[in-house]
Formats: structure tokens, C-alpha cells, sequence
């Protein structure tokens, strides 16, 4: 799929259709259908044709077979229209098999997550990628609804559209255009359709990140909170060594002959951890209670703010 605006220009005696899959100039009595160099470099001869001219082909000739038997009053469907709603119906072909695939790749990758436990790495990268193509593929499919209601919305365009009247001299006049109208409009729905099919998997994958994102945040909280307890066990440790380390200094303090020295050095230092270990849980707790009033205060602001707004 090509990355590129789609547009259906009225020329004179001629229509330049152009979208994502399929670029053709339609005549009165002929069709030039435009294809890549890379597509022609795939055949091994002239006399081979493209998978799309092939579809094209068929397309036109059973779109003719049913018009032709679908009239029993005598009127004659032009030519360009049968061509036109072979490309229109092939380009939305193309677009729906891309929209199918895609929607696939969402439910599988979405499924798979929800019946883990753990996001692998593969699963975001995966999730990557199909948001890239789904973009992408938003992008062509809102291009080919807005190159339609731009020719719905110009009734010369359409009118003008009717290439084998004006080449017998017969030109239409405004407001009598319903054939191209109808049928443009019908492949209008189809786009919209698939534009609307191509934002709800968007929507999907981005409150699956949105998820993703929240558990990644709530895992690093509960890493900094064990990293802070850590640390205030630390504290505690480094608070009772303290004494230790003085006591362990090579000086006379009288009280390595007391009977009771010891005990009573072994029970300080605990309280020393202890008071420490208390001090850093206040602490932690008054600095989580402080975050929280505040954010409750802006919540506060916030809504005081609002109401004054409103106020009559």
C-alpha cells in the first residue's frame, strides 16, 4: 500500500482516478490503468499481465454483464462508469482484506497480553508495529472517503463526469446526476466503514498502552517503595554501627572490666536502630501524606475554579 493521498480529478474527457493501490486515467471509450516499475520488473514478459489489471479486467466485465441484463427499459449505463466502479470496487477490496488482517493481528496481540501475567518485550514491539500499520492504513482509507466526498461536493465535477455525453455532444445539466451520485455515495459508506473499523482498533491498542503504561508505572512505585524501605534499613544499620565502631576503637573507657557493660552497649544499640528505623518510616509516611494533600489541593483548586467559571 502506497503512503499517498488518493484523488479522482475531473479533466477534460477524462477522469484521473489515483488511490493507496491503484492509479488509472479513464477515457470515454478506454482505460489506461499505471502501474510501478517495480511492478512491471515482476513479469517475465510483456504479454504477462498484473494480478490488478487481471481484477480490473474481470471486475468490468461483470459489472457490464450485470448492467446490461439489469436494464429493461434501454437506457445504457456509460462506459466510464462501469470502469469507475471497477476500481472503486477493487480499491475497497483491497482495503478491506488490509482492514481484516490487521483487525486479526489486533485481537490475536490483545488476547495474547491479557492471558499473560508478564508484558514481554516482543509484545511491545509487536504492539509497535501494528499501531504503525493501522495508522498507515487510517490514513489511505481516509483519503479515498475524503477524494469521494470531494467529488460529491462539487455538482460540476459530476456532471462532467458523464465522458461519453460530452464526446456525442449531449452534456448533462446541474442536478441531473443522480447515476454518478448514487454510486459514489455507495462507496463513501464502504470507506467510512473502514475508516471507522481502522479508529476503533487504534482506540484499542491505545488504551492497551494506556494499560500497559499504568502497570509499568505501579511495578517502578512498588520498586522505589522496597528501595526506600531498603534504605531506611540501612539507616537503622549504619545508626547501630555507629557505637560499635566507637566502642571497637583501641582506647581505655573503664568499662570492659563492668559486669553489666555489654548487655546494656548491645541494648542501646538496638534502640539507636530502632528510633532510627521508626524516624524513617515517620518520614516516609508524612512525605506520602503531605504528596497526597497536595494533589488533593489541586484536585480542589481545580474543581473551585470550575464552579467559580459556571458561576452565573
Amino acid at each position: 500500500m502506497h503512503d499517498l493521498p488518493a484523488s479522482i480529478l475531473v479533466r477534460y474527457q477524462s477522469i484521473l482516478f489515483c488511490t493507496p493501490n491503484i492509479r488509472a486515467i479513464i477515457k470515454a471509450d478506454k482505460l489506461v490503468i499505471l502501474e510501478s516499475l517495480e511492478a512491471e520488473t515482476e513479469h517475465k514478459d510483456d504479454s504477462e499481465t498484473s494480478i490488478t489489471v487481471q481484477n480490473v479486467v474481470s471486475d468490468i466485465q461483470h459489472i457490464g454483464s450485470r448492467v446490461h441484463d439489469g436494464h429493461d427499459n434501454g437506457g445504457v449505463t456509460p462506459f466510464e462508469f462501469i470502469v469507475l466502479e471497477s476500481l472503486l470496487s477493487q480499491e475497497i477490496h483491497h482495503l478491506s482484506q488490509t482492514s481484516s488482517e490487521l483487525t486479526d493481528r489486533v485481537n490475536t496481540l490483545l488476547s495474547s497480553m491479557s492471558s499473560q501475567d508478564v508484558i514481554s518485550t516482543a509484545h511491545m514491539q509487536e504492539m509497535i508495529e501494528v499501531k504503525d500499520a493501522n495508522e498507515i492504513f487510517l490514513r489511505a482509507a481516509t483519503s479515498v472517503k475524503d477524494a469521494i466526498s470531494e467529488v460529491l461536493s462539487e455538482p460540476d465535477d459530476m456532471r462532467r463526469m458523464y465522458l461519453t455525453g460530452i464526446s456525442a455532444g449531449r452534456p448533462r445539466e446541474y442536478g441531473d446526476d443522480d447515476e454518478i451520485e448514487l454510486l459514489l455515495e455507495t462507496y463513501l459508506k464502504y470507506s467510512t466503514s473502514l475508516t471507522l473499523t481502522a479508529s476503533r482498533n487504534l482506540q484499542r491498542l491505545n488504551s492497551a498502552s494506556q494499560h500497559l503504561t499504568l502497570l509499568l508505572s505501579s511495578t517502578r512505585n512498588r520498586l522505589l517503595h522496597l528501595e526506600i524501605r531498603l534504605e531506611i534499613a540501612m539507616l537503622a544499620m549504619s545508626a547501630g554501627a555507629l557505637p560499635a565502631a566507637i566502642f571497637g576503637m583501641n582506647l581505655t573507657s573503664h568499662l570492659e572490666e563492668h559486669p553489666w557493660a555489654f548487655w546494656a552497649a548491645t541494648v542501646g544499640i538496638g534502640m539507636i536502630a530502632f528510633i532510627a528505623t521508626q524516624i524513617g518510616r515517620y518520614g516516609l509516611r508524612k512525605a506520602r501524606r503531605v504528596k497526597m494533600e497536595q494533589a488533593g489541593l489541586l484536585a480542589g483548586s481545580k474543581h473551585e475554579i470550575s464552579s467559580l467559571t459556571h458561576y452565573p
